[in-house]
């Protein structure tokens, strides 16, 4: 499949040698959250633990599928440019029974922290790889460029947003586990990113 440089594209990202890999996709809340929560997970359990808990992920599974829904019943979807830009969740005006929300201890909220550093570290690792293709910085069809040298190009620089977009989410994250102050970018990418970073914390961590 010919990547086209939109949020469409998949990245299969390996999280930890030995894992499937994760199928990474940059846009609204419901495309990114789940990915970045299997991700997460490759950076904090082995597989043979994940199964014992199996039965409390599909629990918070399915409470996310429910919040979601009821995040695009109430208005806050992404579907379409006019709800794009007022898409904005904020934890405090919704029920707590309906975020299903995830109490953490003190030490869980720690080792989540560790857990995102590592992803984050893995994602700009993976970044700084691939930005030194030669195709990463070509913008342009030029004339003696080969198709397949442009579709590789497109490529590349849909990965290398793919990553910055993840990379932009755990730090996002991060910022709100410490109670750092941040100020939004404005761009749809950050306002996805941001949107993500607000449902993480309300599902996971009751908005802390």
């Amino acid at each position: 499949t010919i990547m086209q440089g939109s949020c469409n594209d998949v990245l299969e990202f390996e999280v930890k040698p030995g894992e499937p890999r994760v199928k990474l996709q940059r846009g609204p809340k419901s495309y990114c959250y789940g990915p970045l929560i299997e991700a997460l997970e490759m950076c904090t359990t082995s597989r043979q633990e994940r199964g014992h808990e199996s039965s409390d992920v599909e629990d918070e599974s399915d409470g996310l599928d429910a919040f979601l829904d009821g995040c695009e019943e109430d208005g806050f979807g992404d579907s379409d440019g006019e709800s794009d830009k007022q898409d904005c969740f904020y934890a405090g005006t919704m029920e707590s029974d309906d975020l299903a929300v995830v109490k953490s201890t003190d030490s869980g909220v720690e080792r989540e922290i560790a857990a995102l550093q590592i992803l984050e570290s893995k994602l700009l690792e993976a970044k700084s790889i691939l930005s030194k293709n030669p195709l990463s910085g070509i913008c342009d069809k030029e004339g003696a460029m080969s198709d397949e040298d442009w579709y590789c190009s497109i490529l590349v620089r849909s990965e290398l947003h793919t990553l910055t977009f993840y990379s932009g989410l755990c730090k996002a994250v991060l910022r709100r586990m410490r109670k750092e102050e941040f100020r939004s970018i404005g761009d749809i990418d950050s306002r996805h990113i941001e949107n993500t970073a607000d449902v993480f914390l309300a599902i996971r961590h009751g908005s802390m």
